[in-house]
Formats: C-alpha cells, sequence, structure tokens
C-alpha cells in the first residue's frame, strides 16, 4: 500500500511519540467525539496495519513494512488517557495466507508504534486439546481484559450436539470464549458461545461482548462476559469485513463493508467506511476508502475516555490539553 511516502509517515510517527496514536491531523477531527480506527491490509508481501480516520475513509500508511507476522483475522485496541496497544487475533502466525497448518494455532499479535508485529503463541493451558481460531475474533475491555474467541475441544467449551447415527447426543468442539495474559500468551476458558463450530466473525467490546453470527442469516449476538453464551438479535444488512465502536454502548459501530449498489471497474464491490447500528441492523455509508484497492482484512477502533459528568464547580481545561488528554500514546 502506498498511501502515504513510508520516510514521510516515519516522521509523523516519530514527531507525536508523546502523544502515540494522533497521527498527521485533520481539520475535521474531534478528539472529544472522533476516534482513530485502525484497519489491517493484505498485500503480495504479507499485512501492515495503517491507520483509518473514520470521519473520512482515509487510509494512512505506518513506516513498517508488510509481514506475514503481521496478518490476523481480527484486531483490538487497549487504551487509556496515557497508552494504548494494538492487538491481533492470528492463525498459525507467521505462515503464508493459504498454507495453513494442519490444526491451525492461535496467536497473539502486539504491534508496535511504527506497525512491526510481534507475536505470542496463544496455549490453552491444563490439557493436548485442539483450539483454533475460525474468522475471529479479539476484544479489550475498558480495564484491559484480554478475550479471544477459538473453537476448542477444551472440556470447559464442549456442547452437546444430536448424533444421527446413533440418535443421541455427542459431545462437540465449539466457539467458546477466553481471557488471554497477552505477556504469557496463557488462555483461559470462559464458556461456550453455545453452539458447535457455528461460522461467526469478529469480537468487540461496545459496552459489552458484541460478536456476529448465523441465525437464519447473519445477526449481531452480544456475548456474556461472564459464562460465552450469545444472545442473538438483529440481522445485519451487510456483512462486514471488520467492525469496531469506541468501547462505550451506544456509541457508532463503524464498519468495512460494501453499499452493494456500485462495482467498480473489475467487477467487484469496493470497499467502504460504514455505520451500523446495531438495534435494527441497517448501515449507513460514511465514505468510501481513499485507496479503493487496499485489500482490507479487518479493522479495530481506539476506544474513548468514558464521558465525564459535567460539574459547575470544576473550570474547563483548555482544548489543547483536553485533546491530549483524549490522544493515548502507543506503547506497544
Amino acid at each position: 500500500m502506498s498511501l502515504v511516502h513510508r520516510a514521510a509517515a516515519a516522521a509523523a510517527v516519530t514527531s507525536v511519540a508523546v502523544v502515540g496514536w494522533a497521527l498527521p491531523a485533520s481539520s475535521q477531527d474531534d478528539p472529544a467525539t472522533t476516534p482513530t480506527g485502525f484497519v489491517l491490509v493484505e498485500t503480495e508481501a504479507g499485512c501492515e496495519l495503517a491507520v483509518l480516520r473514520l470521519e473520512s475513509g482515509e487510509l494512512i500508511d505506518l513506516p513498517a513494512a508488510p509481514s506475514y507476522e503481521a496478518c490476523a483475522v481480527d484486531l483490538a485496541v487497549s487504551a487509556s488517557s496515557t497508552s494504548g496497544v494494538v492487538y491481533g487475533l492470528a492463525i498459525g502466525g507467521g505462515s503464508e495466507p493459504g498454507s495453513l497448518q494442519a490444526v491451525p494455532s492461535p496467536v497473539l499479535v502486539t504491534y508496535s508504534m511504527d506497525g512491526t508485529a510481534s507475536t505470542t503463541p496463544i496455549v490453552v493451558g491444563g490439557g493436548d486439546w485442539d483450539s483454533y481460531p475460525y474468522e475471529g475474533g479479539i476484544a479489550v475491555s475498558p480495564t484491559g481484559t484480554v478475550y479471544v474467541h477459538l473453537i476448542s475441544e477444551d472440556p470447559a467449551c464442549l456442547v452437546e450436539i444430536d448424533d444421527s447415527e446413533s440418535s443421541a447426543t455427542a459431545a462437540a468442539p465449539s466457539v467458546c470464549l477466553f481471557t488471554v495474559d497477552p505477556s504469557t500468551g496463557v488462555a483461559t476458558p470462559i464458556g461456550p458461545f453455545g453452539f458447535a463450530e457455528l461460522p461467526f466473525g469478529g469480537l468487540s467490546w461496545c459496552g459489552g461482548l458484541v460478536t456476529t453470527g448465523v441465525n437464519e442469516g447473519l445477526s449481531w449476538a452480544t456475548v456474556s462476559a461472564s459464562t460465552g453464551a450469545a444472545t442473538f438479535g438483529s440481522a445485519l444488512d451487510v456483512y462486514p469485513i471488520g467492525y469496531d465502536c469506541d468501547s462505550h454502548a451506544g456509541s457508532p459501530v463503524y464498519a468495512l463493508g460494501s453499499s452493494m449498489k456500485e462495482k467498480n471497474s473489475l467487477g467487484a464491490f469496493d470497499a467502504q467506511l460504514l455505520t451500523i447500528d446495531p438495534a435494527t441492523g441497517s448501515a449507513t455509508v460514511v465514505a468510501p476508502l481513499s485507496d479503493p484497492d487496499a485489500d482490507v482484512l479487518t479493522m479495530a477502533v481506539v476506544p474513548l475516555p468514558a464521558p465525564t459528568p459535567t460539574s459547575t464547580t470544576t473550570t474547563s481545561a483548555p482544548a489543547a490539553a483536553q485533546a491530549a488528554a483524549l490522544t493515548p500514546a502507543f506503547t506497544g
């Protein structure tokens, strides 16, 4: 991807090392209301992390060159008012897309400030059962807990299904919710999604865990952080390539997908930046991506701090100080 010369992007990152996420400024940005997005783009040389302007669809390169270690099926951002880390969930870390292991293994990817990726194998401790990702996902709570969805044979993740041959029930692997320690990769099971290997995609924290799954069509689902069980909601108008919100309930859900109305010159649908209404499943186009040929795999949104209650006894900080407080430093 050559959206911005890498030398210029590197200089921009260096110049804002203290306030991290704030890459080339936009006059339209309102740091109090518009979070920053990140996307993962696949190239012939691997994958690379890029910044996505959520008000315009502009893609901005980070300096790191593409690598297969940077490839992931889902992204998430951990952020506070002072620090932030971008995480990815990958399949068999470092393997070239299309050449998966016989039993693909889950990998936690951590991206540094310039987009360089490092990987840590995710280990489901306590047994020799298999666990692997299928299309996603990973999410981080406001308190920093990292959650992942894996298909797993862990005993805590098995569900009962009907065995047509024996007319009995049998235990089967299922989509299962785990917490992961980012420093060690050790995963601890919480519980099953409730369905054996049900197709699903992505995981986000939008005031609580949400995902998408097939339930007579693609639908939103809320996920219990204490049990892993899913509750289906509205059907989606589009199949999002990736989606995320700024972490708060009721905040916009940003997504990458297609309006399915116009094809490009090659007969394919260009990816666009959308917002999705979780209550109805309807999508609204925000803007086309600035590079319509970018092969975007997934996206994440930087959490904004929780709204601060107004006080008649506290003097508001200057606008510049407020903007700095809402712009976490990249420590990944």
